[in-house]
């Protein structure tokens, strides 16, 4: 008795990825986090008896990937193909080499021959398969990115034009129905994606503007005919129709989704249709401090560190094995102040799995209660000096009584 038909869809594993923001002395920390998700997926694949795994594009965050990521992506493919389950991907931007003449490594992989493999690197692929559980025979029209240097092999018209993503939306439309028309016999017909749709939303739910890329018409794959497409390139997960959907990256790939969740796409057959449902990916957190401002004003102090230092470790959030960004504000002659391996230290004692300080250096910007906070550190002083003299006090331990009151003070205003 043969099983219904059951697809996995995921995009984005970026891997050999390290921390955007601060890419010295993350790499090796960071890939494991993205090899652990591919693993994950691996075993979710096999679990559910899958007859197919799509990936929509950027298996590798940098091209040519490191030896180490491309034989851990080899044996993650071997794992899933060697149980009988196609592996389909449409290459992204980031798996194809910029010169015209130049290979992915992918395409190494796929001229093995593998008959469970099948990658389009440029210019589309179009094939039926037939999955080994469910029986059902599926078609697919693979499109892998498409970048506005490129000349689409079906057409002569170079794309440099001001209309370009309408040129390119009526190409992709024209072959979407010879695909359509190709495949009468299928059950399935299925389109393989990396690109941006129309109405896809990034991150805290503001449009995408890419200068780099084409915006694909929605009306393209918007096709009653098509049964499902499945989409890669946007980090977050979504659901443009509920055919036409987003896996988003398996892992946060910078603080630009520290707030999204990730997930697996699995697609299912229900009464001759094909329902999609999503399964979590837990990810390692992402938290950036401070959480309801922009950042720590430490513009004026003679000892920042210990400052920041104070106002963290004061901080209610469980930093256990996250990434931590800290956002401080400084005057140009207090960068060399901030000693960041202090703060590190101080974090990992925490259980931060790793953290950094993100510096913005302005001036200090003289405001409304300048003069009041003026005659409060004049004050101050006088009356510690004053104290200093009566206690005989040493002029360096003056300066730093001094200081620790008005880092007191300053830290209460904050709060």
């Amino acid at each position: 008795m043969s099983l219904m038909l059951r697809i996995i869809h995921t995009a984005d594993f970026h891997l050999g990825a390290s921390l955007r923001e601060r890419p010295v002395g993350t790499s090796l920390k960071r890939e494991e986090d993205f090899i652990r998700q591919m693993w994950r997926i691996r075993d979710e694949t096999l679990k559910m008896n899958a007859d197919f795994l799509i990936i929509a594009g950027d298996i590798f965050h940098h091209i040519p990937p490191s030896g180490t990521i491309f034989t851990e992506f080899a044996s993650f493919l071997n794992e899933i193909t060697k149980n009988e389950i196609y592996v389909i991907v449409s290459a992204g931007n980031h798996d194809i080499p910029r010169g015209e003449y130049l290979k992915s490594h992918l395409t190494g992989i796929h001229e093995l021959k593998s008959d469970k493999f099948i990658f389009a690197e440029r210019g589309f692929r179009e094939f039926e398969a037939v999955g080994g559980r469910s029986g059902r025979k599926v078609a697919f029209l693979l499109i892998p990115y498409i970048h506005k240097s490129i000349k689409l092999d079906i057409s002569n018209e170079a794309i440099h034009d001001r209309d370009l993503s309408k040129i390119v939306s009526k190409i992709l439309n024209e072959k979407v129905k010879k695909f359509i028309d190709n495949h009468p016999s299928a059950d399935y017909k299925i389109i393989v994606a990396h690109c941006l749709v129309e109405g896809a939303i990034y991150g805290s739910e503001r449009r995408i503007t890419a200068i780099d890329d084409i915006c694909i018409s929605r009306g393209v794959f918007n096709k009653p005919e098509l049964d499902y497409v499945a989409l890669g390139h946007i980090h977050h997960h979504q659901r443009i129709t509920d055919k036409i959907i987003y896996a988003g990256s398996i892992e946060k790939v910078d603080f630009g989704e520290e707030n999204e969740d990730k997930f697996l796409t699995v697609i299912e057959e229900e009464k001759n249709e094909l329902k999609a449902r999503e399964i979590e990916l837990k990810c390692r957190p992402m938290i950036t401090i401070p959480r309801d401002k922009k950042y720590f004003d430490l513009r004026g102090l003679n000892n920042p560190t210990d400052h920041l230092l104070s106002m963290l470790l004061n901080h209610k959030i469980n930093f256990k094995d996250a990434i931590i960004r800290v956002k401080a504000l400084v005057t140009p002659d207090q960068n060399t102040l901030i000693y960041e391996d202090k703060i590190e230290k101080a974090l990992k004692s925490k259980g931060a799995f790793y953290s950094f300080i993100d510096i913005t250096s302005e001036e200090v910007e003289y405001e409304e209660n300048r003069e009041e906070t003026e005659k409060f550190e004049d004050t101050l002083r006088k009356y510690v000096e004053e104290i200093g003299v009566r206690k005989r006090i040493s002029r360096d331990d003056v300066e730093l009584i001094y200081n620790e009151a008005l880092r007191i003070w300053r830290m209460q205003r904050e709060y």
